[in-house]
């Protein structure tokens, strides 16, 4: 329920950081304006709401002796660790798909490369987890 809930709150929060960062690249003629970083906090709360949860809970129900570190509380640094590495690399680069929400004028385009970077973040983080 809870990560429902925060993501109901971030879909709420994205429509008003979308309004908010259109009217102020509107108002000072600018496509995106680095003084705005609601987009980076978006990015950076959506990869921690769809990775974390399902870390801690697989931190609970597995057997220390076969994690790769016995200390649980290292690995769920680790996984905080790699979720901001892993999305400042696709913010920052702006792979295929990212660059392409990136084109889209507006504080749309503003908020969408963010949240696409912040996916292709979720799904690396799963594949670099689920191999290890």
């Amino acid at each position: 329920r809870e990560v429902v809930a925060a993501i109901f709150v971030l879909i709420v929060l994205i429509f008003i950081a979308t309004r908010s960062a259109d009217a102020y690249s509107k108002k000072i003629h600018s496509k995106d304006p680095r003084e705005i970083i609601i987009d980076e906090v978006l990015g950076q709360a959506l990869c921690y709401i769809l990775t974390l949860p399902w870390t801690i809970l697989q931190l609970i129900f597995t057997d220390s002796s076969k994690l790769i570190f016995q200390n649980k509380n290292a690995l769920l640094i680790l996984a905080i660790i790699l979720n901001i590495v892993l999305f400042r690399l696709f913010d920052s680069f702006k792979p295929w798909p990212v660059y392409k929400f990136e084109r889209i004028k507006g504080g749309t385009g503003i908020i969408l490369d963010d949240i696409a970077a912040a996916i292709c973040s979720v799904i690396f983080y799963y594949l670099i987890v689920l191999v290890i």
